[in-house]
């Protein structure tokens, strides 16, 4: 079974509104720590999201990113620091509150419902359900199934953009780690989330499908004004698709700035890309 907090993050509860913060940063990250022991895997990390952008956050393996995604998505409890979302403070929230807010993520390593259809996966993370109450299955039987029949269809609309359609009926379990990942990419999707954070979304993702999740990702910005904040190691995707990019190494954030600029940072350069990646190269 997957964990409390796996599952309230993939499922839709009720959205809650945004408090102030319009014009401004959508995501405001100030000086986050998170030590496990004497280790400072998170070591003062601060960066700002704009809202509408679409943003990388990179660094070698070991910088400390999947780990300032947990904490700013509620997974990890912070030592301590800051996090804004849209003008409300969100840092040490659980992550079911985090998701309720519009934050929603991805997982390096991904958390699909192996025991169940990959429809009822999708399903599941649909907000307002009026089915998920029983006085409603009893006395607003037509509302629970038409709206049913709503999720149901975009569920289908979401696995036929990420090529698993014909695997709806499938239990999620016997998919492929790449078809996992998209799995999580397409449920991510049915919370109508404003700020998505992507865990290496390429990663065991042939390019071809790739490439069209990137399109997909910059329609939804496009058309939604979805933010996204996302891990990759892909140096051609990140410099190709991100507004902004923010480098960490050994815990903190060290540089950022626009693809350009950040590809010809010197600190930039000797931490993370190399000489050869900073010419466009994949690191």
């Amino acid at each position: 079974m997957a964990s409390e907090g796996s599952t309230a993050a993939a499922t839709g509860a009720e959205r809650e509104p945004p408090t102030d913060g319009a014009g401004g940063p959508m995501l405001r990250v100030k000086d986050v720590h998170k030590r496990f022991g004497g280790i400072k895997a998170v070591d003062g990390a601060t960066f700002d999201v704009a809202e509408g952008s679409i943003t990388a956050l990179i660094g070698p393996n070991g910088a400390g990113k999947t780990t300032l995604f947990n904490v700013l998505t509620g997974f990890y409890p912070g030592d301590h620091g800051s996090v804004m979302l849209e003008g409300r403070q969100i840092f040490r929230n659980p992550p079911h509150r985090i998701a309720r807010l519009g934050m929603v993520r991805t997982f390096q390593i991904t958390k699909a419902l192996a025991a169940m259809p990959v429809i009822d996966n999708m399903m599941l993370a649909a907000q307002d359900q009026p089915g998920e109450k029983l006085r409603n299955v009893v006395f607003r039987p037509a509302a629970s199934r038409r709206r049913e029949k709503e999720v149901h269809e975009r569920a289908l609309e979401l696995l036929d953009t990420v090529n698993l359609h014909r695997l709806a009926d499938s239990y999620a379990g016997t998919l492929s780690g790449g078809q996992r990942k998209l799995l999580e990419f397409a449920r991510a999707l049915m919370t109508e989330p404003s700020f998505l954070m992507l865990d290496e979304p390429m990663a065991g993702v042939n390019p071809t499908l790739g490439a069209r999740l990137l399109d997909l990702i910059q329609r939804l910005r496009r058309e939604r004004g979805m933010t996204v904040l996302f891990v990759e190691h892909d140096m051609e995707v990140v410099m190709g698709h991100s507004d902004r990019v923010v480098v960490m190494a050994e815990g903190r954030v060290i540089a950022e700035g626009s693809p350009d600029a950040v590809r010809k940072d010197q600190k930039v350069i000797d931490a993370y890309l190399g000489g050869g990646a900073a010419t466009g190269a994949e690191a």
